[in-house]
Parts: structure tokens; sequence; C-alpha cells
């Protein structure tokens, strides 16, 4: 099998650690670069090597079409969120099977071109949600489609972080998440959380934002949003609110469903779930304290390996990624242009 990796910064390089913890036969990896840097980078933290190809294994190549033209059955697009389209486009074109880490693009504008070529020449595509491998995400999925505690009334979503703090061994100001050529941006940063919305309720009805380049940051993208979405029920209409910052400087990460009989209350920190009836009491809770953030991207490879293998529509497709992005790009035409000016 041949593997080609278009980027390989710090997301790059745990899928390619992953792929060759789980792919047991020959495997040849190529990796297409624009950067020449030898850090291995693992865990938040970078080390320098004498090559980056020998450490990593694998073969070195600088142009996209050169790389594809190894003809590999599987491309990762690992690069900056603003190139994602555009990459997937060329390798579908080819015919390689698409992992795309998240966001899918930024932007809706070339996503039907990419969907008429994958089903045209009947690709697998994934899309890099990995918290929807999350065991918390998944209890929450399956309460919600059982309906055992009646009619979802409302529901909260937060995710505060702080930017400088992400990638320590580089300037945050020269990562893609801090600039808007490159696809950056707290929505599309932390489009984890709009990817849960979307899963657990499909599109709101009606969209109200406020937010933008709000902070002291360096960044000419938008670093606060704060949304209210609408829902509809059957005609019963109920609130969703998001609230995302690349300005905390504690983060917090967590989200709140109020059902008619009981209280969910996830901590995507703390990994726990807790479930408390109309008494206040808690009737459930769920901890997962040695659950590992790796094991999340390790479950994500394997089915999306799985999912190539089988011809199969994986657990998270390329209409999930359209859908998200659906949503972001609905969150971003509510947030007035001024906000977006760098400061």
């Amino acid at each position: 099998m041949r593997v080609l990796f278009v980027g390989l910064g710090s997301i790059g390089q745990r899928h390619l650690r992953n792929l060759k913890r789980l792919v047991t036969d020959e495997v040849e990896i190529f990796a297409c670069r624009r950067t020449r840097h030898n850090l291995c980078i693992e865990d938040g933290r970078a080390r320098q090597v004498d090559s980056l190809a020998d450490h990593l294994g694998f073969t070195e190549m600088r142009d996209l079409h050169e790389a594809l033209d190894a003809r590999p059955q599987l491309v990762f697009v690992t690069n900056p969120s603003g190139d994602h389209i555009e990459t997937a486009i060329e390798a579908a074109r080819r015919g390689c099977h698409l992992f795309i880490e998240k966001p899918l693009a930024d932007s809706l504008a070339d996503v039907d071109e990419l969907r008429r070529l994958v089903a045209e020449r009947n690709l697998t595509v994934m899309v890099g949600y990995q918290t929807r491998f999350h065991p918390c995400y998944q209890l929450t999925r399956d309460i919600l489609r059982t309906g055992e505690y009646g009619p979802v009334l409302s529901a909260a979503f937060e995710w505060g972080t702080y930017l400088p703090s992400h990638h320590p061994y580089e300037d945050y100001r020269e990562g893609y998440a801090a600039r808007r050529d490159r696809g950056g941006g707290v929505l599309l940063g932390l489009i984890h959380e709009p990817d849960m919305i979307q899963s657990f309720w499909g599109q709101p009805e009606r969209i109200a934002a406020v937010g933008g380049k709000l902070s002291t940051l360096e960044m000419d993208v938008e670093d606060t949003v704060a949304a209210l979405m609408t829902y509809d029920d059957d005609g019963r209409q109920f609130p969703v609110t998001l609230s995302l910052s690349y300005a905390q400087t504690r983060e917090v990460r967590r989200f709140r469903i109020q059902f008619d009989r009981a209280t969910l209350l996830c901590d995507l920190c703390e990994n726990t779930l807790s479930l408390f009836d109309r008494h206040g009491e808690c009737a459930r809770r769920e901890s997962f304290p040695q659950r590992r953030r790796e094991q999340l991207f390790v479950d994500e490879m394997s089915e999306f390996l799985s999912a190539v293998r089988e011809r199969r529509t994986p657990l998270v497709s390329l209409e999930d990624g359209i859908e998200s992005l659906r949503i972001v790009e609905r969150i971003k035409q509510q947030l007035c242009e001024p906000c977006y000016a760098a400061v």
C-alpha cells in the first residue's frame, strides 16, 4: 500500500505514527512538504532530529503532482486549512481515498466539485473529527437517540482555550490558526463543537451570532464568537448556544443538554458525563480519567482504514464535513466585518 501525506506538522505526524502502528502489511509512505524543518513533534513537544524523513520513515517530495504520480492509494490532507479543498480535489482526480483533517475547507466554495469527484470515482472520504470517538460524545449521542429523558429544552456548548499555548514550539502568529489567508480563526480551529451540534441535531432553523477579532492576540481572524441557534423539533423550538474563544487563558470545554426530565453535563477536559434528575440528584455519572487523547486518534485511524478496506461510508463522512462547515459559514455571515479587522 502506498500512502501520501500532504503537510506534516503536528497533526500529520500524529496520523503517520498511528498509521504505522495499525497497518501490519507493507506500506510505502510519501510526504509532500513545503517546509524543510526536521522537528519531530509529539505530545505538544518538538525536538530536532537529523532527518525527519529518516526518523519517521517516509520519502520526501516537494511537488504535489509529482507526489500523486507515485500513485498513492490513500492521501492524508494535513496541510493548512486554507489548502485542504484544493489538495483534496487534486487527489480525488487521481482516484485516491481521502482522509481530510478538520475542517474540510475554509469555505464551501469548491465542496461540490469534490463531492462530484468522490461520487464519480466511488472514493472513501473521512473528515478528521476525533471528538466523535470520545466516549462522552458517544454516550450523549446514544442518550439523544433513545429519547429516554424526554425532549430537549435547550443546550449550551463552550470551548475556551488560549491559542499561544497550543504549539509552544512555534510562534502562534505564524501558525495557520491565526491567519485568515491560511484558513484560521476560532470557528474553523474549534469546529469540533459545531460538528457535535450538527451531528446531534443537523442544521439549525436560524442563527444569530456576535464576535470577531476582540482580544489583543496578534491575528487577523476572529478569536471570540458567541452564537444562538434555533432548532425545530416537530414544531417545538429549542435554543442551542455556542461559545468559542482563542483568548481564554484557562481552558474550559464542556456542554450541557437540558432534557424535560434530566440535565446532562459533560466536561471534555475532565472526561466526565453526569445526569441529574428533576430533584437535582445525580442519577448517573460516567468518568473516563484514564482516557488518553491519543486513543481518539488511534480509533479514528482504525475507522478510516476499515472504511477503505470495506468500501463503506466512514463514521465521519464527507457530507458530515460539509454540514459542519455549513454551520460555521452561517455563523460567519452573522459577524460584522469590522470585528474581523486586525489590531
